[in-house]
């Protein structure tokens, strides 16, 4: 489409629509080829618009990508943070337009470096770029990333790898040949052949390699005998969980839940799931720190703890320790703008429930803490969505032999945000090769073995405790000692290269920038 195009808003509302099927390829869905045709009717857009058009039309995309992948974001500040029906729904169209506008920044550099007509390496570099650019801005949202789509088919087998940008790559790229084919089916052209070739190979070499690669056995168990896990979930109902008068009934229910359970190796609580501030309650937890020591099991609980730095000044942790036979504290890294910490605090606190939360003014802990141990196992620990940090996890798990995250998914409410939660978590355990222990406080808690496959599942929106096994892996994946570098520097060095083939071209095309005398000509 170009400036004369009569009907753009047709292209804007194609470009809407196609957001929202991507999304369809993430748990609880499963759809993998809707992110495949969503992306095709992307660059079937970008290639008709110019730079303003592929602007707008890319953040129509991202609204759509949002409005649908997303949609639980309403649920958190409508239905549990006490926000006002109108304020809440201009909060979470302010989210949608901001996230979406990062896929209107992405269509921009697409015009900007012609990568219309260098799209099948392109494109791919670009995609990934942007979702790299995900994980650090306004402090990281790595949610909806496209290589998720394929966990359950037989690319995932890719993750030990590249990981999961490198399977967005394959996605984007197979998205790319599919949209070249079709373009020359359309205007027939002597190269439609070798695209059908080139295509149908693709789509047969890439999951034929995948499944080779999923009978690859990179890790390797300590030993044969299993570590016993029991997996506390308290269902405790987020209207009541920081409210002082239900603290005692709380804690007797995870006494209780754990009396059963005691002499299994392992035994997890949920994030937060001691409703007070660890000094509060040091009686209560010194009592389980005793009976676990005695039943021979190591405790790993979520609790918030106060550090006292100075008069009227204090520190406050989202953390995890491991008591009992197991022993190490751990302080969350990375945090949740607005819900664990407040940007511009002193401007926005008070506005309403959604700025004011409990528990909503934490400290980030030092990106260098040792493993938790359970027994003589290490433990690599993860709170909250720390676990969609694939280099974070590839890193802190190399001196680990199982890797535990603990969550309250309470916030999603019924929403889709608590399967694509754990679809996330699953590729942790695949691209380290490590058994994953997943306590939630609602669901989904769950035990993942090291092909990402769930061996133990409770059900959710139940109090119940959830038995299992996991074996301690010794051994690094290649994607646990390269990281992300690999394809990230690979995206790079295309996008480069691209840059500097448009500002050649335009060199070349427009006299003017070019130098009014030849080289040499005195």
């Amino acid at each position: 489409m170009d400036e004369k195009s009569p009907h753009p808003r047709l292209y804007y509302a194609a470009a809407t629509g196609f957001g929202a099927l991507l999304p369809l390829g993430f748990a609880p869905f499963g759809l993998s080829l809707l992110p495949i045709l969503s992306l095709i009717g992307l660059l079937a857009i970008w290639q008709k618009t110019d730079r303003r058009q592929t602007l707008l039309s890319g953040w129509f995309f991202g609204i759509g990508l949002y409005a649908v992948g997303a949609s639980w974001v309403f649920i958190s500040i409508y239905v549990y943070s006490a926000t006002p029906l109108p304020f809440a729904i201009l909060l979470t169209a302010l989210f949608i337009a901001i996230m979406g506008f990062i896929t209107a920044i992405q269509g921009y550099f697409f015009h900007l470096l012609g990568l219309n007509r260098m799209m099948l390496l392109g494109f791919p570099a670009l995609w990934v770029a942007v979702e790299w650019v995900k994980t650090w801005l306004f402090t990281g949202f790595p949610w909806l990333y496209l290589g998720y789509a394929m966990m359950d088919t037989p690319v995932e087998g890719f993750a030990p790898i590249t990981g999961i940008f490198g399977i967005s790559f394959m996605t984007a790229f197979a998205s790319t040949l599919c949209f070249i084919l079709l373009r020359q089916i359309i205007q027939p052209s002597p190269k439609l052949k070798w695209a059908a070739l080139g295509t149908a190979s693709y789509f047969i070499a890439v999951p034929a390699a995948g499944y080779f690669l999923q009978q690859t056995t990179w890790t390797e168990k300590i030993s044969d005998t299993p570590l016993s896990v029991s997996i506390i979930q308290g269902n405790i109902p987020q209207e009541i969980k920081w409210d002082v008068k239900f603290r005692d009934a709380i804690l007797n229910l995870y006494k209780e839940r754990t009396e059963a359970s005691w002499g299994s190796d392992i035994i997890i609580w949920p994030e937060a799931a001691v409703p007070a501030f660890e000094h509060e309650v040091s009686d209560y937890l010194n009592t389980i720190d005793q009976h676990a020591k005695n039943q021979g099991s190591s405790l790993i609980m979520g609790l918030a703890i106060m550090q006292y730095l100075s008069e009227g000044h204090f520190l406050f942790y989202n953390s995890i320790r491991s008591v009992g036979q197991g022993s190490g504290l751990y302080h969350k890294q990375r945090l949740v703008p607005f819900g664990e910490f407040i940007p511009f605090e002193n401007q926005l606190r008070g506005l309403t429930g959604a700025f004011d939360l409990p528990m909503s003014s934490f400290t980030r802990g030092d990106e260098n803490q040792a493993p938790l141990l359970a027994g003589k196992h290490r433990i690599a620990p993860y709170i909250c969505y720390e676990i969609l940090f694939p280099d974070l996890v590839a890193r802190t798990s190399r001196n680990a032999e199982i890797l535990v995250t603990i969550s309250n998914d309470g916030w999603f409410g019924h929403s889709s945000g608590p399967a694509q939660h754990f679809e996330m978590a699953r590729m942790r355990a695949l691209e380290t090769g490590r058994y994953l222990i997943r306590a939630t406080n609602n669901g989904i808690s769950a035990i993942v073995d090291p092909k990402g496959k769930v061996t133990h599942l409770a059900p959710s929106f139940v109090e119940t405790t959830l038995d299992g096994e996991v074996y301690a892996m010794q051994g690094n994946t290649p994607f646990m000692n390269w990281g992300s570098k690999p394809i990230l520097s690979l995206s790079a060095l295309i996008l480069l290269s691209f840059a500097a083939l448009s500002i050649t071209r335009k060199i070349k095309q427009n006299p003017a920038l070019q130098t009014e005398e030849e080289p040499g000509s005195r």
